[in-house]
């Protein structure tokens, strides 16, 4: 067989795709696709600029690549596997998990198959997420994003990313300092750079995520104002408190962190920018930072998503 690679897709609703994404992140070359379904144009939403995808709604399609070698039909099978539960879950919940399709690619380069589907999108009033690749007309005030994708999550299409960026537009004043735990590809990172604010501390667990972050800090010119680390919570606890931190991660993860010290990461007056949490989860994650002498300050629905925004009492 000449293909190198194999795509594993599923289309499923957006409360799905960060758990699918994340079984299938561990079997996938450079990280996982998140992207619309069905592109959705709106040409009011910014009417200086046409032809723009508004930003994510309804089902996604989540996207995967794995080598075409003699290990592929063991691979499936850990996929199917690792995709099993969720299914379990989904289905209790009233959902749907179609099992996954499977695709040959015969592209030498299959980074090609992310630029026919990766597009400028905007965010907020005046952020705009840019494929390093794409060099789009930009409107008075534009602020553009380059990202070159590669990691899950990494790309702004998904909910939880576009509550960050537009809660970080919202609530960051120049020259707070900033902490963004669980930096994937460093867009809030450099969202917050472009905003005015530093100096900027972005960490991961993942080695890839922090080399992505630095590359991409590079590649905005903003490389000089963050500084990115491998790591979580413990190296945040470890330095000065931040005027802005921002985790955009799963709510579990985020209950965790607050029992582990969370809201220490934030200066008295500072600001708590919470993602990664379905709306039915957001009572739970409530509970944990109100117990840690926090408050909710807004609550910034998307979808089935929702943004916190918390500061201490």
């Amino acid at each position: 067989m000449s293909d190198s690679w194999l795509e594993i897709q599923l289309i499923i609703s957006g409360e799905m795709a960060e758990p699918v994404a994340t079984a299938l992140e561990p079997f996938a070359h450079q990280g996982v696709i998140i992207e619309p379904a069905e592109p959705i144009q709106d040409p009011n939403f910014h009417p200086e600029v046409k032809d723009v995808p508004h930003p994510l709604q309804g089902d996604v399609r989540v996207r995967a690549f794995v080598p075409f070698d003699e290990h592929l039909e063991q691979t499936k099978t850990d996929v199917e596997r690792a995709l099993w539960p969720l299914g379990m879950i989904a289905r209790d919940a009233g959902l749907n998990l179609p099992a996954p399709t499977y695709t040959p690619i015969t592209e030498t380069n299959w980074v090609d198959l992310w630029k026919q589907h990766y597009k400028p999108l905007r965010v907020g009033n005046n952020l705009m997420i840019v494929p390093a690749w794409e060099a789009p007309e930009l409107a008075a005030g534009d602020i553009p994003i380059l990202i070159e994708p590669g990691q899950a999550f990494g790309t702004g299409t998904h909910p939880s990313t576009q509550l960050c960026l537009a809660a970080l537009e919202k609530y960051l004043q120049a020259g707070d300092t900033v902490a963004d735990i669980g930096c994937g590809s460093g867009i809030l990172a450099i969202a917050a750079a472009k905003l005015n604010a530093g100096p900027i501390f972005a960490c991961d667990i993942e080695p890839e995520s922090v080399e992505a972050t630095g590359e991409n800090g590079e590649r905005n010119g903003v490389a000089d104002k963050i500084e990115v680390a491998e790591g979580s919570l413990a190296v945040v606890l470890a330095r000065e408190p931040y005027d802005v931190v921002v985790v955009n991660i799963l709510a579990k993860i985020i209950i965790g962190m607050f029992a582990g010290g969370l809201a220490k990461t934030v200066k008295p007056d500072g600001t708590l920018l919470l993602a990664g949490i379905l709306g039915e989860q957001a009572d739970m994650v409530a509970a944990a930072f109100e117990a840690q002498g926090m408050q909710l300050v807004e609550k910034i629905p998307s979808g089935d998503w929702v943004g916190l925004v918390v500061k201490h009492v």
